[in-house]
């Protein structure tokens, strides 16, 4: 069985819920301008209460700000940032690889060919890495880093040869064919959020329980 990360959690009720629907991770998404920001005070609340661990979920932030949010966190925790963040460099010199997990956007030009290069990912470091949508713009015209609700081609990422989650777009009627196309590769599982909400930043509690048998922990 695969896994999930559920993401876009804003209360301790969401959290608690997705832990009884046996997420292996929760995520917390910090990005001010997102519809599913969680007060950073909520969620340390969450991270200390919380038997899994929770992902501090980054956009372009500044890294100044990256610092300030983690800085209440106790571990275990994740933080997650786009790979191509222009301070991803000085994230992994300040913080060890071992909570990294990096977030690759697919567009139309993407390669998988380059994350080989990454040193971290050679020996094995980050806990697991995301695919997510790219190509995106938000209203503003700036690059969006995941929260699209859009799915990319699957079929772009299946060599890659490091444990993966597949993310954007994701709900209850195209989870049966992900995890289809998971059986033949790497990937530990899906990264999911809007999929699962009932307006947002609210998460649908018995969708949760309803998808939850496909879903292991462990």
């Amino acid at each position: 069985m695969k896994k999930w990360k559920i993401c876009g959690i804003t209360n301790k009720e969401d959290a608690q819920a997705a832990i009884s629907a046996n997420a292996f991770v929760i995520g917390c998404v910090f990005h001010p301008e997102s519809r599913r920001f969680c007060d950073p005070r909520t969620a340390t609340t969450i991270a200390e209460e919380s038997p899994v661990p929770v992902a501090a979920v980054f956009a372009y932030n500044p890294l100044s700000y990256i610092r300030e949010i983690v800085s209440g966190f106790s571990p275990p925790f994740y933080i997650q940032t786009p790979a191509d963040h222009p301070d991803f460099a000085d994230i992994l010199r300040i913080f060890p690889p071992e909570i990294i997990t990096p977030v690759y956007l697919v567009d139309s030009g993407f390669s998988i060919q380059p994350i080989a290069s990454d040193v971290h990912i050679r020996e094995g470091k980050y806990p697991y890495i995301i695919f997510d949508t790219g190509g995106v713009k938000d209203s503003g015209g700036n690059p969006m880093a995941g929260g699209t609700g859009k799915t990319f081609s699957w079929e772009i990422i299946r060599e890659v040869d490091y444990p993966f989650l597949i993310a954007g777009g994701l709900n209850k009627s195209n989870i049966p064919a992900v995890l289809d196309f998971l059986e033949n590769t790497q990937g530990m599982g899906i990264d999911i959020s809007g999929g699962l909400e009932k307006s947002p930043g609210f998460k649908d509690h018995i969708l949760m329980k309803e998808l939850s048998p496909l879903f292991t922990r462990e």
